[in-house]
C-alpha cells in the first residue's frame, strides 16, 4: 500500500496547502494583507502610493530649488564686489580727467580760473542730474498719491 503522506508529514493535501499559502498566488503570504484579492494594488494602495511620491517629489524641488538660490547668491555676491571694483575705477579714471582738463586749461586762464571752470561745469551737470532725479521721484509720489493722504499738498492754486 503506498503512503499518501507528503515529505513535510502532512497527510491531507489541503492541510498542506493551508500552511504554505497559495502557491499560485504572486504576491507572497506576509504582504498579503496589503493587497486586494487578485494580486493588484488596491485603490487605496494607490492613493498611498501617489501621496508618497508627490511629498517626494516636492521634497527633491525644494532641494533643487535651495541649491539654486545659493548659487545665484554666490554669483550676486562675487558680481557685486566686481561691479564696485570697477566703479572705484571709474572714479579714479574721472578724477583723472578732471585734473588733466584743470592742467590744460591752466596755462589759457590760469589755475584759478581753470579749476573754477572744472568746478562750476561739474557742478551744473550735478545740479542738472539732481533735478532730473526729483523729477522723477515726484512723478512716483504722484502715482501713489490718492489726494487724501495727510501729505498732500493742493498744488492747483
Amino acid at each position: 500500500m503506498l503512503d499518501n503522506a507528503s515529505p513535510d508529514g502532512h497527510t491531507d493535501l489541503t492541510e498542506r496547502d493551508a500552511d504554505i499559502g497559495d502557491p499560485a498566488s504572486p504576491v507572497p503570504d506576509e504582504l498579503a494583507p496589503e493587497y486586494a484579492g487578485d494580486g493588484e494594488p488596491s485603490l487605496g494602495d494607490d492613493i498611498t502610493a501617489l501621496v508618497d511620491d508627490g511629498k517626494a517629489y516636492v521634497q527633491a524641488e525644494l532641494a533643487f530649488q535651495k541649491s539654486r538660490a545659493a548659487f545665484a547668491a554666490g554669483e550676486v555676491k562675487a558680481g557685486t564686489v566686481f561691479a564696485l571694483g570697477m566703479l572705484a575705477f571709474l572714479h579714479l579714471a574721472l578724477i583723472g580727467l578732471v585734473v588733466g582738463l584743470i592742467l590744460s586749461l591752466a596755462p589759457i586762464v590760469g589755475p584759478l580760473g581753470a579749476t573754477g571752470i572744472v568746478v562750476g561745469v561739474l557742478l551744473l551737470g550735478m545740479a542738472l542730474l539732481g533735478w532730473l532725479a526729483v523729477t522723477h521721484f515726484k512723478k512716483i509720489s504722484r502715482a501713489f498719491d490718492d489726494g487724501k493722504g495727510a501729505g498732500s499738498e493742493d498744488t492747483s492754486a
